[in-house]
């Protein structure tokens, strides 16, 4: 019991240092003047709800897919396309990075350096209404959930 209670504990640290969980509420925390609670409180409790659904989703629905799919999943042509798709992906970033793309990129840094003030003051409802930047807010907790699950696939399949 002990054991799985300090798996626990280590596992729940690790987790709390994600991005979604802890540094975009720290740089939330960070806005200058008082802090707003609700907002602060709208973005944690939409990173919980989405953790809580995708936790039902891998609780119920990974087991049968995977039982379904295991042969399909582990098929050469699969595997063959995947390297494809990869290799492809790769392609296209390299054709994308351009010098004139790297002009433009050096002229936003140097023009945009109050950007993300500019764009924190939206998302805590300093700028925008406050219809608005309750969108804002859920967009980027979603946005903050969606780019942590797909850096976490390596956690879900054992043995790699």
């Amino acid at each position: 019991m002990t054991a799985l209670l300090s798996t626990l504990v280590l596992l729940a640290l690790i987790d709390s240092t994600s991005v979604g969980t802890l540094l975009i509420p720290i740089w939330l925390l960070m806005t200058p003047g008082r802090v707003r609670v609700d907002r602060f409180l709208i973005y944690l409790f939409t990173v919980s709800g989405c953790y809580f659904v995708i936790g039902l989703i891998i609780m119920f629905g990974t087991d049968s897919f995977v039982n379904q799919y295991a042969p399909l999943l582990e098929s050469q042509p699969f595997l063959l396309g995947q390297l494809v798709i990869g290799i492809l992906l790769m392609v296209i970033s390299q054709l994308m990075d351009t010098k004139k793309s790297r002009a433009r990129a050096a002229e936003r840094a140097v023009s945009g350096e109050g950007y993300i003030l500019k764009w924190r003051a939206r998302v805590t409802g300093e700028t925008v209404s406050s219809r608005s930047s309750i969108t804002i807010l859920i967009g980027l907790a979603l946005a903050a959930v969606g780019l942590e699950l797909g850096t976490m696939h390596r956690t879900l399949q054992p043995g790699l």
